[in-house]
């Protein structure tokens, strides 16, 4: 599986990604943030310090991070990015967001699923759901 970075999408792009946090290995690969703001790839920077032993509140507490601000790193080139429900592949030519495509949509019911699925949700007086562990669904009981 690997390391990679997350993308903060601050809000929807036209034609492209929902607002929201992907994923990429596409980039630096060492669990960086970044941030797509007004079109421009934005670093989250920090930088490191080695804590000295007497001061350490743990023995895992080697390093302690400071964050310094955001830089726009003027990225060049394709990025494919990974949500929970697709993953698209942005265009950056010298810094600025020029081009979205969809590669893959999954998990997203149709309009006529969803109106399948509100149905199945809603309990009518009287009714009782649970897991039912096995199969993977809500069973309704009327209530006794």
């Amino acid at each position: 599986m690997g390391m990679f970075d997350t993308i903060e999408i601050e809000n929807d792009i036209q034609n492209g990604p929902k607002a929201g946090e992907y994923q990429t290995k596409d980039l630096d690969s060492a669990l960086e943030t970044y941030h797509i703001r007004d079109s421009k790839l934005i670093k989250r920077v920090y930088k490191y310090h080695t804590v000295e032993e007497s001061k350490r509140k743990h023995k895992w507490h080697l390093i302690e991070a400071e964050f310094l601000g955001l830089m726009d790193i003027d990225y060049h080139g394709w990025i494919e990015i990974y949500g929970a429900y697709s993953t698209w592949r942005l265009k950056f030519t010298d810094g600025e967001l020029k081009e979205c495509k969809i590669m893959e949509q999954f998990n997203q019911p149709t309009v006529v699923e969803e109106e399948e699925i509100r149905e199945k949700q809603t309990l009518k007086d009287g009714e009782i759901a649970y897991w039912s562990g096995d199969g993977g669904e809500y069973v309704i009981d009327e209530e006794e």
